[in-house]
């Protein structure tokens, strides 16, 4: 509503995208509220079943230009008798899973987005629909059966399918933010323990992926943190921004020791549009630049 009320001469249409595991139904309620569905446009696209949280979703609310975008779990056809069928005839068809995911946004979204012609773009992308994320098993049981099984590349896929849209329609318009995603558990752990400690080595990889459709870089190709920082006006940012995504759980080995090289050199510039900060400040620049570098502990 910021952007309506004080960019009036741009934005006068504005298109928000939820990609979830869980129906974005708080944003729904908002934009009902509002009631302006010839300056707004809503979409989620969620897993949904009756037991499944929220329960919701399941229908479009064409008065207030909602599209909602529910995916049938995975779970509900392994428990049919053709189980021995699965995933060949139910996902590889579209019926359920990544490629129902994405069968869905070519023919509901990409149109809808397209035909509302937005001046911006905002989008909530979720990591809780990844494969063996334990925001997606059956009834809230981390160790229950799986509802989706989305991968970095699918991810990577539908940020760069916004941004083309964004591109056609509103110069690029288009603000996304990372929200959600667990981790799965542990392999090391038994998963009759009542707590299991949660691996985020791809829920720190999906993330990135989007990151990476976002500013136009290869699905697998790596992101130099160090030059991305100097957009910021502070490394105090970067870190924030980095703890947020989870960014920091994915460098490991030779990314890790290229990356603290990278921000040792870049602690150690004297370049004010850095950091706004001189020189001298340059050791303590060098603490946050080591603090950076995070494991995650999965023993």
């Amino acid at each position: 509503m910021h952007a309506l009320s004080y960019h009036q001469e741009i934005i006068k249409r504005i298109a928000i995208v939820d990609i979830d595991v869980h129906h974005g139904n708080g944003t729904e309620e908002i934009i009902k509220k509002i009631n302006r569905p010839d300056q707004l446009f809503f979409s989620s696209i969620h897993l949904f079943d009756e037991n499944f949280y929220p329960g919701s979703g399941e229908s479009d609310s064409i008065e207030f230009n909602i599209v909602n975008i529910p995916i049938a779990p995975i779970w509900r056809f392994r428990n049919q008798n053709n189980f021995s069928d699965f995933p060949k005839s139910y996902e590889s068809d579209g019926v359920t899973g990544r490629h129902a995911f994405k069968n869905q946004i070519v023919q509901r979204l990409l149109p809808s987005l397209r035909a509302f012609n937005p001046d911006l773009v905002l989008v909530s992308v979720g990591y809780d629909a990844a494969k063996y994320d334990i925001g997606n098993k059956r009834e809230g049981n981390r160790n229950g059966d799986v509802g989706m099984d989305l991968s970095k590349d699918d991810y990577f896929w539908a940020v760069s399918q916004l941004k083309s849209i964004a591109n056609l329609v509103c110069k690029g318009r288009l603000v996304m933010v990372l929200e959600g995603g667990y981790g799965k558990p542990c392999k090391s752990h038994s998963t009759m323990e009542e707590s299991i400690p949660l691996d985020t080595e791809d829920l720190s990889a999906n993330s990135l992926a989007s990151v990476r459709a976002l500013v136009g870089k290869g699905a697998n190709t790596s992101v130099n943190l160090s030059v991305l920082s100097k957009r910021y006006s502070s490394m105090n940012k970067l870190k924030k921004i980095m703890r947020n995504s989870s960014a920091t759980n994915f460098i490991s080995g030779e990314n890790s020791q290229r990356f603290t090289r990278n921000s040792k050199r870049a602690a150690d510039s004297q370049d004010d549009s850095f950091d706004g900060t001189s020189g001298k400040n340059s050791s303590s620049r060098k603490k946050v630049a080591n603090k950076f570098i995070r494991k995650q502990d999965c023993k």
